[in-house]
């Protein structure tokens, strides 16, 4: 034990953040086991209307409906055990911000959502932090404007009062790209407003969260100092100098960094804590996990889960983000999963429509 103490100690690595990381590993390994419950009917649905695209397919085809054929062959072709469940490799740790990285056409929860449904006597549970990065960086930053917002509600609202915005879709778009410092010809340019619109939001939101902005600069300079920024609990970004990582590329990096690692950090509490309650995890997303129960106990177990991700986040940001929670019983889809397969059914019929 001591000669471990005594390495640890010779390479600068934390002992509680390597502990932290290795729990997180037992989850991740979890919940590679379990992986995602699919739904053989729904599979098969999307392998029928492959084959009668495939079979009328016209000569021309817009991108779009191309796209469209080439998602159903891959979701009738999505790899399920023989148990029905889609397993997935994790890839923790794989992104400089150590969040995970797992293969799209490999990890359901991405590539295959409209698939995922509960199996007879069992029922889903999707918790996701809400807008999470918005209240990272709140919290983090101590910005009381920001933090009065995040806790309002609707942080993506309260912003809109402060431009005079009411469309929150479009409020969405625009906060992140202006947080993380995209200036307002790039946010107009690729969102599709006008330039005087990008620059007001710009404007009110350097203006309202001037603590915020004075801590991402902080943040910024120390990165120049030093070479390295780092997580609450010590994950890492170093700035050694890389010719594959563009000087761009590595400016978005940094600003990133502080709010992603963040949350990434959140999630590997979160998880832990899951397992160690005896959870059963499907799998995470971002800023979301998925659990899995018996139907009779799936109230009680979101309950747990949602005190438990509360609880973590506020183990790392010292207070609690919110979160939202969307269940799904046998038979039903992910909302996300019916939007797809939604948008699928309407190039089909679009399709259809052309070649006959």
């Amino acid at each position: 034990a001591k000669g471990l103490t005594h390495l640890l100690r010779t390479l600068e690595v934390d002992s509680g953040a390597a502990l932290r990381r290795g729990r997180y590993a037992i989850a991740a390994a979890a919940m590679q086991d379990h992986g995602f419950p699919i739904s053989e009917e729904f599979r098969d649905q999307a392998a029928k209307l492959y084959e009668r695209l495939i079979a009328e397919e016209p000569d021309q085809l817009s991108q779009s409906l191309k796209d469209s054929i080439s998602e159903l062959g891959r979701l009738a072709d999505f790899p399920v055990s023989d148990d029905g469940r889609s397993r997935y490799e994790l890839r923790p740790y794989a992104a400089v911000t150590g969040r995970n990285q797992p293969k799209k056409k490999h990890h359901a929860w991405d590539g295959g959502r409209c698939l995922i449904s509960p199996k007879p006597g069992r029922a889903l549970a999707v918790i996701d932090y809400t807008a999470q990065e918005f209240g990272i960086a709140a919290n983090l930053s101590k910005d009381p404007a920001m933090i009065a917002d995040y806790y309002a509600g609707d942080a993506y609202r309260s912003f809109g009062q402060r431009v005079e915005v009411a469309d929150r879709s479009l409020l969405k778009r625009v906060f992140l790209p202006l947080m993380y410092g995209q200036p307002a010809v790039g946010i107009s340019k690729d969102v599709g407003i006008p330039l005087a619109l990008a620059q007001r939001f710009e404007s009110t939101h350097r203006q309202a969260y001037r603590m915020y902005w004075q801590w991402t600069e902080d943040a910024k300079r120390f990165f120049q100092t030093t070479g390295r920024l780092h997580s609450v609990f010590g994950w890492l970004l170093h700035g050694k100098p890389d010719t594959a990582c563009p000087m761009k590329k590595r400016r978005r990096t940094v600003a990133n960094f502080p709010v992603q690692a963040n949350g990434t950090e959140i999630l590997w509490e979160a998880c832990r804590r899951l397992h160690q309650e005896g959870i059963y995890l499907c799998g995470v997303n971002h800023d979301a996990v998925m659990i899995e129960a018996y139907s009779g106990d799936l109230a009680d177990a979101v309950v747990l889960a949602e005190s438990i991700m509360a609880d973590a986040s506020a183990e790392v940001l010292g207070r609690p983000l919110r979160t939202d929670t969307e269940i799904v019983r046998l038979g039903g889809r992910l909302a996300k999963g019916q939007r797809d397969w939604d948008r699928l059914q309407a190039a089909v019929g679009t399709l259809e429509a052309f070649a006959w």
